[in-house]
């Protein structure tokens, strides 16, 4: 195979690869146009004011509802509480420590039952909050917080505790069987901080959606240029050593 040749198929190779590493900054730019319209998205629903869910629940979806600011008005059952092992999303001086998500549901008006998210507690606080929050009445109230839906299993995650109602991710059906609801609502309404009451602080929900892409389309295009770059030199050294004609 001579010089020449050599130079050549190097060369296809390398144009094959620079479109390459190209395409794939150009997908990433792409990925960044979606990733802000959705930030944006999200960023409306959770700023507009509290509203009542007008549709059907089972016309809801995390797709075009998830962060949804939601009105409801019912009464609590406080005699069934489940609970989502987490940490506190603005902790305290010295009180960082995890603790649990408490889970309640609210009998709305009409009959139905939804989930509601109605704070952190800390661990060593559960079972007194329990014991008083079930001797309590639950006269009715108005709860406003975001819809919130499945969240997928973490790798290594403990296996959710049913007998004592703890849970490790947010699994709305999990949840409600766990309490003994058949029907309740298919998301769970994380409630505005306004809903902290003693140990309780509300308006838990974390809203973090990582933007990476314009980095990694500047890398993808720097590799490109960069191979360019490093095949011109070659090329160039090759030439001035090739033998002529």
């Amino acid at each position: 195979m001579t010089p020449r040749l050599k130079l050549a198929l190097f060369g296809g190779f390398s144009l094959l690869a620079v479109a390459g590493l190209v395409s794939l900054g150009l997908w990433q730019l792409r990925r960044l146009a979606w990733k802000e319209a959705l930030i944006a998205e999200v960023d409306a629903r959770v700023h507009a004011p509290a509203a009542p869910i007008v549709r059907s629940w089972d016309a809801l979806s995390a797709a075009t509802d998830e962060y949804r600011h939601v009105s409801l008005r019912g009464a609590y059952d406080a005699r069934r509480d489940a609970f989502i092992f987490a940490t506190p999303l603005n902790p305290r001086p010295g009180a960082d420590s995890p603790g649990f998500l408490v889970v309640t549901p609210l009998k709305l008006d009409d009959g139905r039952i939804a989930l509601i998210d109605r704070g952190f507690i800390e661990a060593s606080q559960r079972d007194a909050f329990v014991k008083a929050d079930s001797a309590a009445a639950q006269p009715e109230a108005e709860v406003t917080g975001l819809l919130r839906f499945d969240e997928p299993p973490r790798w290594f995650a403990p296996t959710d505790d049913l007998a004592d109602r703890v849970f490790y991710t947010r699994n709305v059906k999990a949840i409600a069987a766990s309490l003994g609801l058949s029907h309740a609502a298919p998301f769970i309404v994380d409630a505005d901080a306004s809903a902290s009451s003693g140990p309780l602080e509300g308006g838990q929900s974390r809203i973090a959606f990582p933007n990476n892409h314009l980095e990694y389309a500047i890398t993808w295009f720097a590799l490109a240029v960069a191979w360019a770059v490093a095949f011109a030199v070659y090329a160039w050294g090759a030439l001035k050593r090739a033998p002529a004609a």
